[in-house]
């Protein structure tokens, strides 16, 4: 979402690269997550 990496964007001075990296990181596990719900979803109809 855009809001979402405005957010990043704006963090990013206090925030080293290894923090944002593991930041994006857990972003990104958590909407695979998200997604292979929604795909789960989509195959029981």
């Amino acid at each position: 979402s855009l809001p979402l990496a405005l957010e990043l964007v704006d963090n990013q001075d206090s925030m080293n690269v290894d923090e944002l990296c593991e930041h994006l990181t857990q972003i990104a596990k958590q909407t695979c997550v998200v997604w292979r719900q929604v795909a789960t979803a989509e195959e029981d109809f």
